[in-house]
């Protein structure tokens, strides 16, 4: 799991997101979905069921927004999330100026298939932007993914708060 930081808001609300049948509840598949969404790079089988027998203390093969959120919380203490991040970051930088730009993002999105627009990359890109320079330095990076990482699942429309 790529180490973010994230708030109970932003738990319940990835929890409420994935909960596709508007259960209460998430079963292996709506996890393997909330899982990526949250930074998993590949979520195998053997991730899921893991994640839940750690997750599932009623044992129903089904996780609840409270079980979910005491595993997820259990998950962000067990990693290491400024080495990930900043990893992510020199990934993402492909120029190697401190700065993610459009280009940068642009070619991420083609790599991994996001079917982006040009627009919807400077979307992304003035969303974290503070200093309006039209690029992310890594602070912004840092605040982006780890303050609004659910954001960057595209099912997911988020303002900046």
């Amino acid at each position: 799991m790529a180490g973010l930081r994230l708030t109970d808001e932003d738990i319940k609300e990835c929890f409420n997101l994935y909960d596709t049948d508007g259960s209460g509840y998430l079963d292996k598949e709506e996890v393997r979905f909330a899982l990526r969404s949250l930074g998993w790079e590949q979520v195998s089988d053997k991730d899921v069921n893991e994640f839940m027998s750690a997750a599932d203390a009623s044992n129903d093969g089904k996780i609840s927004l409270d079980e979910f959120e005491s595993v997820m919380k259990q998950k962000m203490l067990e990693s290491g999330s400024d080495a990930e991040i900043q990893h992510m970051f020199k990934v993402f930088d492909f120029d190697r100026n401190g700065r993610i730009g459009v280009k940068d993002l642009e070619r991420i999105a083609e790599k991994v298939n996001a079917g982006l627009t040009t627009q919807q990359v400077s979307e992304l890109i003035n969303w974290g932007d503070f200093d309006q320079d039209g690029q992310l330095n890594y602070e912004e990076f840092y605040h982006a993914v780890t303050k609004y990482q659910c954001a960057f699942d595209p099912r997911l429309k988020r303002t900046q708060q």
